[in-house]
Order: structure tokens, then sequence, then C-alpha cells
């Protein structure tokens, strides 16, 4: 497959996007999936636009995956190109495979490989995908997949939600880190950045609220800001799609501390919920000082004012 450099277009049939690509911006925006996919139609022409960074007016946004079939939420890009996207188990009568690899020709293998993708109900999912929710590459060309572990945006099964670290040169998993005792059954861990040259991660909550400061050389881990506003959806607002508010068993859908972002220095953590319009930032040497109280860590958190209602940042 040819490098893809600027932009990737991911058409859906219906549902929330959420995507993650790498970005050298040092700002978090709206990832160019969420954008610029429509969600609701799936529209699949090839878009233009006026132009890029460089100036140029002729650059045209490429489709290279289409799928109108299956729910998929994340997308990854490592350096050489390769194309990774995921699919969560919320609707189990329509679902194959929990992470594949894009190849050309619209074509998808299960990876890292087919057994890993073969979890059933009953079974453990300690070394299996059960609920896979985002991919993420590191600047040190290093997947990453967040494992919620929570079918039908249900609770968490067997304890087994994680993070897997996967090698892209041999394609296998090389470590596992789980959350039992960090994050309750009642979590959804969404979306991770990690900070490659501190060798920690951050990993935010969705289903209660809270960001994960994950040590990946110890595999230590703790969750923190659970109470502060800032992890939490504004009760109020109403998340509106093509013109209807979003249901799920008869409630409004509430989505937390959901999208996150990493400066390129390391200093920053960007987060925000998702059915929300305000954008937080904190600096990372807070949250990385286990010592620090927690009510004194709230007291860290800069209220950025409004943002766009979005998944995946970058």
């Amino acid at each position: 497959m040819k490098k893809i450099s600027t932009y990737i277009i991911i058409a859906l049939a219906a549902g929330i996007v959420s995507c993650n690509s790498n970005s050298k911006s040092g700002q978090p925006a709206e990832s160019d999936a969420t954008k610029n996919a429509d969600a609701t139609t799936g529209n699949n022409e090839e878009h233009k636009i006026d132009g890029n960074a460089n100036g140029d007016k002729s650059v045209k946004l490429e489709q290279v995956f289409a799928d109108s079939t299956y729910q998929l939420t994340g997308v990854a890009v490592s350096k050489s190109g390769r194309l990774f996207t995921n699919y969560p188990l919320w609707t189990p009568s329509i679902y194959k495979y929990a992470l594949v690899e894009v190849f050309p020709g619209n074509k998808t293998k299960p990876y890292p490989d087919a057994t890993m993708n073969s979890w059933k109900p009953g079974e453990s999912g300690k070394n299996k995908w059960v609920c896979v929710q985002a991919p993420y590459i590191d600047v040190d060309d290093v997947m990453w997949v967040i494992d919620p572990a929570a079918p039908k945006l249900d609770k968490v099964y067997q304890q087994s939600h994680k993070l897997v670290k996967i090698n892209l040169n041999t394609n296998k998993p090389e470590r596992t880190y789980t959350f039992e005792g960090v994050a309750d059954e009642h979590s959804y861990l969404n979306d991770v950045r990690v900070d490659t040259k501190r060798q920690i991660a951050y990993i935010t909550n969705s289903g209660t609220g809270g960001i994960v400061v994950l040590d990946l050389k110890s595999g230590k881990a703790r969750q923190v800001l659970q109470n502060h506003y800032s992890v939490h959806t504004d009760k109020d607002f109403k998340f509106i799609i093509d013109g209807k508010e979003m249901m799920q068993d008869g409630q409004p859908v509430k989505f937390d501390s959901d999208g996150i972002a990493l400066s390129p220095d390391g200093d920053w953590l960007y987060y925000k919920p998702l059915t929300d319009t305000k954008l937080y930032r904190i600096k990372t040497e807070f949250l990385r000082n286990d010592t620090l109280p927690g009510q004194k860590l709230k007291g860290y958190v800069e209220d950025l004012g409004k943002f766009a209602v979005t998944d995946g940042m970058e």
C-alpha cells in the first residue's frame, strides 16, 4: 500500500465516528475522519479541499477504505502507510472482527491474527479482543490497542479491559496491561495517547469519567479526576444527529471523557467529554505526580472554552 500522507476518509453507514491519526500539530483538532466522513448516509464521494498547509490547492481527499456493513470507530496509520481500523462489539448481530489491517481493493485481514479476534461470550477475554475501541500508533511506530471489554456498551466482561502493545515488525503482542482495581465494571476505556519519552500512557474513561495514567515500565496504573466536572458530560447537553436526540434504552445518550490529545512535547494533555462542547487541558507533570492530592490536582485543570462536538482528537 502506498503511504497515506495527508488525509483518510472512512465512510460509515451509521453511528458515531471516532478516528485516531498521527499529527504534528501542537493543538488538538477534530480528526479528519470525524470532519469529512458522512456518518449517517455513508457518502463515499471524493472530496476536494481548498488547500493544505503548503498552499497546494490541487490536493484531493482520497478514499482508501469504506465499510457500510460493520460499525468501525478507530483508524491508525503506521509510518510505512499500513492502515488499521477496528470494530467494537456493540451489536452482536452485525459483527465479524475486532481489529483488522486494511489492504488495497477494500480488503481486510484480522489483526494480529484470527485467533485473537475469535472471542465468544463464555470464553476468557484476557488474551483475546472482546470489544476493541481504538488502535493508536505512537511516534516510535508502536501500536497500542484499547479494549474496554464491554460488549454492547454494558459492563466490563470478567475484568478483561486492557491495553495491548503490538510490535508492527513482528505483528506480535509484546505486553498486555490490565486495569482490575483501577477502572470498575461500569468503565469504558475509550482512547489512548502515549508519551514515548517518559513511557507514560494516558487513557480516557467515557463510561464513568476519568483519566487513567499508566506507567508503561512498571505497569502501575491509577485513575484521576473522577469527581471533576471536566471529565463529565453536561447534563443539559442534547446529542442531536439528523435532527433527533440520540437515545439508548429510552434515555439520552451520555458519554464522559472521550477525546484525548497529547502535545508533541508531551507536556499538555487535552481532553473532552463526547456529549459536550467544552475542551480542557492539564499539564502532564501534575498527572504523573502520584503524590499530589486529588483535590489539588483538580485545581490545575484549565477550561479552554467551547469546542466542536467531536470524538477523536489529534
